[in-house]
């Protein structure tokens, strides 16, 4: 009798273990187990670095990432996923960026999926351009540096375009074996452990940001062996930056001199994570995947995370109103609206006053302006433009960081009409 009750238990136990087990959207036949947020994943071994499997495993996040390929304008009007170069509506940056690559071709980013094809596209690349370009480019940035180290950074990044690395996919935020998010980005490795936030001791919170902050943020080229460096010795503000910059550390000392006007100056890129890290969303510990890569619903019902990488604007319902109890779709696009409208407003201000300081000095030579004024009017430039361009790179036209946005704009105002009066005094 005991032995025929202990086999009905075990039978029941059994069924429940198989009946209560977790689903995706399609049964994975693999053998599968539950991370930490809840998500179902198939197992390590059996999927590995084969995107075809992840996204036979991951229906729905696969389906999400596909939406990647749509170009769209944003919901507002600004950035979006459109390629339009950038000079269709701020034209001035033709003067700024006279004498690099950026008033040839500046073009809004179509997208991540897009990233390797139009690396090799656009026209700010050459046959001479450096492997560190590619440091964004592609999951296999990890298997680049097992290979070759920083060395890949000083080769051709042509070498690098029939290879078999593939843009970015799934391995550029997960670990291919763990399944858990992962940083690959050399510099921003390094650049953390400086900091004393070493990666590999994030929580899960921390990667959430961390695996967008690896490439969306400020860098440049160690003159001499091109490495790519985060330039955060002394702080993530524009003001310690500069401060850095202006150390010329490496001998780095700008990215390019602008014809017109003579000035050195400092190229900045994209510094999304450095711009969020004082704004609001930061404050409150909102990490940049809860906006951008919400949590959302399958028709059948389950939860999963977003993989659409887009403007919270398409999805305010789970991205947005999920903390901003009480509020409407109408009254969160309004907001935003207004934000980003303020914002360009403020940049084509500081634009503007910036091209007419490059014209300006320009000029003053050939009106026999002193060499000492001329040059005191140039680094007044170069500061402006800095400040100007932190916040002009970026991406979300100033909500990331409206309050630091404008106080950038109206430094860079000030500074470029310090150094136009600078010059018509001499005058």
């Amino acid at each position: 009798m005991e032995k025929t009750l202990f086999l009905i238990i075990s039978v029941l136990l059994l069924f429940s273990l198989f009946s209560c087990g977790p689903r995706t959207a399609q049964t994975v036949r693999q053998s599968t187990y539950v991370e930490e947020d809840g998500e179902t994943a198939a197992s390590a071994d059996v999927l590995g670095r084969d995107v075809l499997k992840w996204e036979e495993a991951f229906p729905l996040q696969a389906a999400d990432n596909n939406r990647n390929h749509t170009e769209q304008p944003s919901p507002t009007g600004y950035n979006g996923s459109e390629p339009i170069q950038r000079w269709e509506w701020t034209p001035e940056i033709k003067t700024n960026f006279s004498g690099i690559a950026f008033s040839k071709d500046y073009k809004e980013d179509r997208g991540h999926v897009y990233a390797w094809e139009d690396i090799f596209e656009t026209v700010r690349t050459s046959e001479k351009s450096p492997g560190a370009c590619i440091t964004c480019k592609t999951s296999d940035i990890d298997l680049v540096f097992d290979e070759y180290g920083w060395d890949y950074a000083s080769m051709k990044m042509y070498d690098f375009e029939e290879s078999a690395h593939s843009g970015i996919d799934c391995f550029s935020c997960h670990d291919p074996e763990t399944k858990h998010l992962r940083v690959t980005q050399p510099a921003f490795i390094e650049a953390m452990a400086m900091r004393g936030t070493p990666v590999n001791e994030a929580s899960e919170q921390e990667m959430k940001t961390n695996v967008c902050a690896q490439c969306h943020s400020e860098y440049y080229f160690e003159p001499g062996t091109t490495k790519v460096i985060f330039p955060w010795q002394n702080g993530l503000s524009p003001e310690e930056m500069y401060s850095y910059y202006q150390e010329e550390p490496s001998g780095f000392t700008g990215d390019y001199t602008n014809p017109v006007s003579g000035v050195r100056l400092v190229k900045a890129q994209h510094p999304d994570y450095e711009t969020y890290q004082s704004g609001i969303h930061a404050s409150v510990g909102i990490s940049c995947a809860q906006c951008h890569m919400p949590k959302t619903w399958s028709e059948e019902g389950e939860q999963y995370t977003q993989h659409w990488i887009t403007s919270p604007l398409h999805t305010i319902e789970s991205s947005c109103l999920s903390c901003h109890k009480g509020k409407t779709e109408q009254w969160i696009t309004d907001r935003v609206q207004y934000i980003q409208d303020t914002a360009f407003d403020s940049m084509r201000r500081a634009g503007l006053a910036i091209e007419e300081a490059h014209k300006t000095i320009g000029a003053a030579a050939a009106q026999g302006v002193s060499d000492s004024t001329v040059n005191a009017a140039q680094d007044l430039l170069r500061e402006a433009q800095w400040y100007w361009d932190f916040s002009a790179s970026a991406n979300s036209m100033g909500f990331h960081n409206s309050e630091l946005v404008h106080s950038n704009y109206s430094t860079a105002l000030d500074l470029a009409h310090k150094s136009i009066q600078l010059i018509l005094k001499a005058l």
